[in-house]
């Protein structure tokens, strides 16, 4: 939806521009534009940069919650092994 939203208004001002060679742009013009847009390049690498930290920062998190919750399961596997092998030695002495 957005996609042919964008290609619409696209069409629509390439149709209605007209390059007029004769009006040309002054380099203030130029610089200006280059330094508006320069800032806004540094402005959205400042916020990539910083959500790379965040996501970092959250993946660490993520992993050490992880490993705390795994911690327990070697354990737990060796019990559960136990477990079954008890129950079998009950159910053979029950018999």
């Amino acid at each position: 939806m957005l996609t042919g939203n964008l290609l619409a208004w696209k069409l629509v001002i390439s149709s209605q521009f007209r390059f007029n060679a004769t009006a040309a742009v002054s380099p203030n013009e130029v610089a200006g534009i280059v330094v508006k847009f320069k800032q806004f390049q540094q402005r959205i690498e400042a916020k990539l940069h910083a959500g790379l930290v965040e996501l970092r920062d959250c993946s660490d998190k993520a992993n050490r919650h992880l490993a705390k919750l795994s911690a327990p399961i070697p354990g737990l596997v060796t019990r559960l092994a136990q477990a079954k092998i008890d129950l079998q030695v009950l159910s053979v002495a029950a018999q």
